[in-house]
């Protein structure tokens, strides 16, 4: 029983690594027309969501930590796609906003994640339920911490 538990093959770690590697593979073949990363997708993906956050809500949302957040949010203000401010009340908050150029990225970008799907090829309950485990997951791993 030992040798089949290290068997590289029954590792759920592996699977899931594997899983997310082929994702990012997907998106990132998908992401050069417009020139961004997956990190960056993800970044204007919160932001599409809920514009003007503070680094560290982006940090919550993205599940980036500040150190890969800085410099992947200076290129993304390079690219004239967001802005970096400081709050007025607290000069120690920066506060990120999506441009005009990043609002319309957004248009641009919606297909996306349909066409992720459709290559993917969960149905929409299994999609739900793949979900709902990776947050358990994130949540209960990260509650250790």
């Amino acid at each position: 029983m030992l040798d089949k538990a290290r068997n590289k093959n029954n590792q759920l770690s592996l699977a899931l690594h594997s899983a997310c590697n082929a994702i990012t593979r997907a998106y990132r073949s998908t992401l050069g027309q417009f020139d961004i990363t997956y990190p960056q997708y993800l970044v204007l993906l919160a932001l599409w969501h809920q514009d003007s956050v503070s680094v560290k809500e982006l940090s919550t949302q993205t599940l980036l930590d500040s150190s890969t957040l800085t410099p992947l949010l200076k290129r993304l203000e390079t690219k004239e796609l967001i802005t970096r401010s400081r709050r007025c009340d607290d000069e120690r908050v920066r506060v990120i906003c999506l441009t005009h150029k990043g609002r319309e990225l957004e248009r641009s970008a919606s297909d996306i994640p349909i066409n992720i799907r459709r290559r993917i090829g969960l149905s929409a309950t299994d999609e739900a339920e793949l979900q709902q485990y990776c947050e358990r997951i994130i949540g209960r791993l990260t509650d250790e911490n």
